[in-house]
């Protein structure tokens, strides 16, 4: 049974609910950063809408890589080849629409 048994009706139905605004939610943030993305204009008032874009190397890896190309290359080659990864790495671009 998909639901726990002891749910009640009401449980299920404020779920209902949560899931539909969620999805209503996501639905009206990807129509404004279209239309954003297109071009349009924001209304005039006191409101601020605009696409934040990020663009960032993932270096969770580095220490990892460090200490590996340490053991192959010899002591003190790890960062030189850590870096040398880094900048052969292609940053991930991300854009998330920012309303305030």
């Amino acid at each position: 049974m998909g639901q726990r048994e002891w749910d009640t009706d009401a449980e299920r139905d404020r779920k209902r609910a949560y899931r539909e605004q969620k999805k209503q939610a996501a639905e009206a943030e990807q129509s404004i950063k279209a239309r954003l993305e297109a071009g349009a204009i924001v209304q005039p008032g006191d409101h601020l809408a605009f696409l934040n874009e990020h663009s960032r190397r993932n270096v969770a890896w580095r220490a990892v890589t460090e200490n590996l190309a340490d053991e192959v290359f010899g002591q003190g080659q790890g960062k030189n080849y850590a870096t040398e990864i880094l900048n052969e790495t292609q940053p991930t671009v991300t854009v998330s629409l920012v309303v305030r």
